[in-house]
């Protein structure tokens, strides 16, 4: 029953866009199965959606010790921690954000969502080059436009660290 909760909250989100609606299917399930996996993970990606980072990270960090493991679920979740720390833009969480990124990253090079977060926080980091490099991958990769557009954005921010406006303006128009 919790995986209904979390299937619907996922076509809401994925196919939808109704972060809302997306939201609500996950709080429903969460107020019956509130440790269920899949769906803090939605809740923690619909969190992402609307901006609330540091809601967003205490879920991923909360999923955490159910994967203590390699694999993909933990590189899923410190992927999605890198990614909120790195938007979330407090420098003290940037350290936690390289380390959570590199293994995700060094586990699943080939998954455009890691590729992206690891070039989002090489940007966030200082490492702009290298950061580029790996966020223009991720949007060759990337099956959704919401993410080729987050990595755009992404990209427009290194540009402008990098005071070339012109490729800025360019990704921001993408």
């Amino acid at each position: 029953l919790a995986r209904r909760f979390a299937f619907e909250a996922a076509i809401r989100r994925n196919e939808y866009n109704d972060f809302e609606g997306a939201l609500n299917w996950c709080n429903n399930g969460l107020a019956l199965f509130p440790k269920d996996f899949h769906l803090l993970n939605i809740s923690g990606a619909l969190c992402l959606d609307t901006r609330d980072y540091s809601r967003a990270r205490n879920i991923f960090i909360q999923l955490l010790p159910y994967e203590m493991k390699p694999g993909k679920k933990r590189s899923a979740i410190l992927n999605n921690i890198a990614y909120a720390d790195a938007l979330l833009g407090d420098p003290d969480l940037l350290p936690e954000a390289d380390a959570f990124s590199k293994e995700a990253f060094g586990s699943f090079p080939w998954v455009a969502a890691i590729v992206g977060t690891r070039g989002t926080v090489l940007v966030e980091t200082g490492k702009l080059e290298e950061g580029i490099k790996l966020l223009r991958e991720s949007i060759e990769n990337h099956r959704h436009s919401r993410n080729k557009a987050l990595n755009a954005c992404h990209l427009a921010i290194a540009y402008v660290r990098l005071k070339d406006y012109g490729k800025a303006d360019k990704h921001l128009k993408l």
